[in-house]
């Protein structure tokens, strides 16, 4: 059973890594040219030789070679330099002593680094961060009725960058946010439950319902005896089975079947297929998963409008419209005072056409595909 107030919601955002790049996070590109600044890495013959591969400005490469020299231990150039070689040696698979356990350490300092930089939202920019997303949410909200339609909310990034917004002092009451995570009796930490997802039930007169799904999980989010649980204390765990971090680190092929991951892949897809306007910031589409799904929702439902709100948006859409997705570009950065007021105005207007055509068209608009 779905909420049928979320997968039947007009507007929905997908916020991928650009839109917290106004506050302080890194593109994957930034993040490898940081790495490379590192002393675990810097160094390294293995992490120069895969960062200076073709793909090498791409986190999801670094992790996935990274994880494939964990399982095998030859390498076509490295031998002398891991052995203690002189060099000159032919580039063949000869066997080199130590390299998966050498991969394997770099992998685990990879993962350290990943979530140390996106661990929270720096106090310094929060009031940026605030005032961006209040006029995102401002444009989004116009034409919806907050007493029967949330804004549902994707993502694939880790930091609390929605969260820091909802809990501003400035926006206390104003917005409610529902993520899945419920209080327990009893107990200092919220717990993951579906059913609070699919029986969500709207706050009060003219309190604005935010729902968010976090497609690759976040720093605050942890695997426990109990459950899931969620923290104020985004810490990182490492090694230690007892508390695991949720987290889905870079990989183009990623394979979500557990919760929350599952529920919130699942939801995108059903919520796709019926709102009228999907607002993608900042995102590259290189998830297969989301972009599977993306493919699917919008070969059924032929209302959705989706808006690309990126610096490279025209070639983003173009790629799309290879693979079947018609999208509209707005190439431009999202969080720029400079930029804001087109982006803003782009949203407004589809927000006012989908409203429109919401109104002609409600009773025969698209069912989803849950309850066919």
């Amino acid at each position: 059973m779905y909420s049928q107030t979320i997968i039947t919601a007009p507007i929905a955002l997908f916020l991928g890594a650009g839109a917290s790049r106004p506050f302080g996070k890194m593109l994957m590109g930034e993040f490898i040219d940081h790495l490379k600044n590192l002393h675990e890495f810097k160094n390294d013959a293995l992490f120069n030789d895969i960062a200076s591969a073709p793909g090498g400005r791409d986190l999801e490469y670094l992790f996935e070679e990274l994880d494939e020299w964990s399982r095998k231990g030859y390498h076509p150039v490295l031998e002398a330099v891991l052995i203690g070689g002189q060099g000159g040696m032919p580039p063949t698979l000869a066997h080199a002593p130590g390299l998966p356990e050498k991969a394997s350490k770099m992998l685990a300092d990879l993962r350290k680094q990943v979530f140390n930089e996106y661990r929270d939202i720096d106090p310094g920019q929060a009031k940026d961060l605030v005032q961006r997303f209040d006029a995102l949410l401002g444009a989004a909200f116009k034409g919806v009725d907050p007493g029967k339609n949330p804004i549902v909310i994707f993502t694939t990034n880790y930091d609390p960058a929605v969260e820091t917004f909802c809990t501003d002092p400035g926006k206390h009451g104003e917005y409610r946010l529902c993520d899945g995570f419920v209080p327990q009796p009893n107990s200092g930490s919220p717990v993951w439950r579906r059913e609070s997802i699919d029986q969500l039930q709207l706050g009060a007169t003219g309190q604005k319902d935010l729902v968010l799904f976090k497609l690759h999980g976040s720093t605050t989010w942890f695997r426990t005896a109990a459950g899931i649980i969620k923290s104020d204390a985004p810490i990182y765990t490492g090694d230690d089975l007892a508390v695991q971090n949720m987290l889905i680190y870079p990989a183009k092929r990623k394979i979500a079947l557990d919760d929350p991951y599952f529920t919130a892949y699942d939801y995108l897809q059903r919520t796709l297929e019926n709102c009228k306007l999907c607002v993608v910031i900042g995102y590259s589409f290189r998830d297969y998963d989301a972009l599977s799904r993306l493919r699917s929702a919008a070969s059924y439902n032929s209302s959705l409008t989706l808006l690309v709100v990126d610096p490279q948006a025209n070639a983003l859409c173009k790629e799309l419209g290879r693979r079947g997705v018609t999208a509209e570009p707005i190439p431009t950065q999202f969080g720029s005072a400079l930029s804001e007021r087109d982006y803003l105005a782009a949203i407004e207007k589809a927000q006012t056409a989908a409203y429109a055509q919401r109104q002609t068209f409600s009773r025969s608009a698209p069912t989803s595909a849950a309850s066919r």
